[in-house]
C-alpha cells in the first residue's frame, strides 16, 4: 500500500469550502440565526449520572424541540431507546456519543453534542478535500497548507470507500462524525474527520479508471474554523459578483473560546466594499454556496443591500406554537434594484437559507441557482451544559411571512437545478456560476419572480 502523491492543489477560497465541510463549522456556526431567542446555558448538576444526563436531555428535547410532528419523529421511543443504551455508558467520550445518536434521530444540523473529547476523536483531517457530486464523492486536492505525506489520490479520483467500508453513507459519517446524522441533505464539500493522528485508508477509482488505495494521516485541526470576509469584483458582460461565505459579525458568548466560531472582522465594511466593486453591475450574482448561516442580524445588514423597504422575514414559534417577535429586513435607499441571482447548494443552511428565501420571495427579477438547500432554520435556543460537554438544539421554528414552515428539512428548491461534473471540478469550471451569467446577461431563458 503506498502513499499518496500529487502536486499541492490551490484552492482561493479554501476558507468558504471549510466552512461548508468541517463538522465543526456546521455545529458553531449555525448556533444563532436569531439573537432575540438566546437564553444563557442550562447547567445540568455535575453529580448525575450518565443515564440521569441522557434522560433529561431527552426529555428535553421531546418538551422543547418545535419540529418533531413536523418531521414525524417517534420521540417516546426514541427516548426509550436511548434509556437502553445508557446503561452501557461508562465515560464522557461514550457518554457524548450516545448523546449525538440521539440528537441524530432529530436529523437536524443544529442538534449536535460537542465537548473535548469529543472534538479529539473526530476534529482531525489529512487535508483532503472531497467534493459529493450526484451521489458519489470524488477527490478535490490537497488544502493549501497540508503536509507532504498527507497528499492524496489525483483530482476527478472517485471514492470507493473509506476505511475498508464501501458507500458514500461512510463518507457522509466520516464527514460528519459530530452530527450522527447530518439531516435531510449534506453538505457538497467534505472532509474526513477522525481521531488525531489515525490513518484514513482510502480506496479509489482514477480518473483514467484504475484502483488504488492510500494511507491518509489526520494530522491537521478542524478548530479554529477562519471566516471568509464578503467579497465582490466585476465579471464580463458587466455583471456583478458578490460572496457570501458566512453571516457572522460577533462570536457567541455562550461558548468558551476554544469552541466559539471566528466571526468576520469588520463583516459591514468588508460589505460595503463588495458592494460598491459591483456598484456599476447591470446584473448581480450573490454566492452563498456553503454559507452555514450566523445570525439573524448580519442577514439584516445583507439584505439591505438588495431590498430598497423594509421586509416581513417571518417570526419563530416554539414547540407550543405561541409567536415570538416579528423579524424584519430593513432596506436601503442604496440598494441594488436590478436582477439578482442567487447561487445555492447542500451548505447552504440557516440564516443565508432565509436570506435566500425572502429575496426570492419579495424581490423582483430574482432567482436562485445550483441545487436544493439544507433545510436547516430552527433557532438553537436550547443549550446544555454538563461538565465540559455542551449539547445544543432548536427550541424555535421558523414561519416564513406566509405562515409556512416546511423549510426546515425541505429547503429552497432552485429554479434552475445546475449539473456539476468531475471534469468541471478538476477543469476550475464553475456550471452554477455560468448559468447565472447567461440568466442575467438574457442568454438563457427565465421568468422573474412575482415579488408576492
Amino acid at each position: 500500500m503506498g502513499r499518496c502523491t500529487v502536486d499541492s492543489f490551490s484552492y482561493h477560497d479554501w476558507f468558504r469550502i471549510l466552512l461548508g465541510v468541517s463538522a465543526v463549522g456546521y455545529v458553531l456556526l449555525h448556533r444563532y440565526i436569531a439573537r432575540p431567542f438566546t437564553r444563557p446555558p442550562v447547567r445540568l448538576p455535575a453529580e448525575f449520572t450518565y443515564r440521569e444526563v441522557v434522560d433529561r436531555l431527552a426529555h428535553e428535547v421531546g418538551a422543547n424541540y418545535p419540529y418533531l410532528a413536523d418531521k414525524g419523529i417517534d420521540w417516546p421511543a426514541a427516548r426509550e431507546e436511548a434509556a437502553r443504551a445508557a446503561r452501557d455508558i461508562h465515560d464522557e467520550r461514550e457518554l457524548g456519543l450516545a448523546l449525538n445518536r440521539l440528537l441524530g434521530k432529530l436529523e437536524d444540523r443544529h442538534a449536535v453534542v460537542v465537548s473535548p473529547t469529543i472534538l479529539e476523536e473526530f476534529g482531525w483531517h489529512p487535508g483532503l478535500l472531497l467534493r459529493l457530486i450526484d451521489g458519489r464523492v470524488y477527490v478535490v486536492g490537497p488544502l493549501d497548507g497540508a503536509p507532504a505525506e498527507a497528499r492524496g489520490p489525483a483530482c476527478g479520483s472517485e471514492v470507493l470507500s473509506v476505511d475498508g467500508v464501501d458507500g458514500w453513507p461512510v463518507g457522509r459519517a466520516s464527514a460528519n462524525s459530530l452530527l450522527g446524522r447530518p439531516g435531510p441533505r449534506p453538505p457538497e464539500t467534505l472532509l474526513l474527520l477522525g481521531r488525531r493522528d489515525t490513518t484514513a485508508i482510502l480506496r479509489y477509482r482514477t480518473p483514467s479508471g484504475g484502483e488504488a488505495t492510500c494511507e491518509l494521516a489526520r494530522s491537521l485541526p478542524a478548530l479554529p474554523v477562519p471566516s471568509g470576509a464578503p467579497s465582490g469584483r466585476m465579471l464580463s458582460d458587466g455583471i456583478g459578483y458578490v460572496e457570501l461565505p458566512l453571516l457572522l459579525r460577533a462570536a457567541p458568548r455562550s461558548l468558551p473560546p476554544a469552541l466559539a466560531p471566528r466571526p468576520v472582522p469588520n463583516y459591514t465594511r468588508s460589505l460595503s466594499e463588495a458592494f460598491k466593486a459591483v456598484r456599476r453591475a447591470r446584473g448581480l450574482v450573490i454566492d452563498l454556496r456553503g454559507n452555514p448561516g450566523g445570525d439573524l442580524q448580519t442577514a439584516v445588514i445583507t439584505a439591505a443591500r438588495l431590498l430598497p423597504d423594509r421586509r416581513r422575514v417571518g417570526w419563530f414559534v416554539d414547540r407550543t406554537g405561541k409567536r415570538g417577535l416579528g423579524l424584519w429586513f430593513h432596506g436601503s435607499s442604496e440598494a441594488f434594484l436590478g436582477p439578482v441571482a442567487v447561487l445555492a447548494d447542500g451548505g447552504t443552511a440557516s440564516a443565508a437559507e432565509i436570506l435566500a428565501h425572502i429575496l426570492r420571495r419579495t424581490r423582483q427579477r430574482t432567482w436562485v441557482l445550483g441545487r436544493p438547500t439544507a433545510g436547516a432554520v430552527g433557532s438553537t435556543t436550547r443549550i446544555y451544559r454538563y461538565r465540559d460537554l455542551w449539547a445544543v438544539f432548536p427550541g424555535h421554528a421558523y414561519v416564513d411571512p406566509w405562515g409556512d414552515r416546511r423549510l426546515e428539512g425541505t429547503g429552497i428548491v432552485p429554479d434552475r437545478v445546475v449539473a456539476w461534473t468531475a471534469e468541471d471540478l478538476c477543469r476550475g469550471k464553475d456550471p452554477d456560476l455560468e448559468e447565472a451569467v447567461r440568466l442575467l446577461t438574457g442568454e438563457g431563458d427565465g421568468s422573474a419572480s412575482d415579488g408576492s
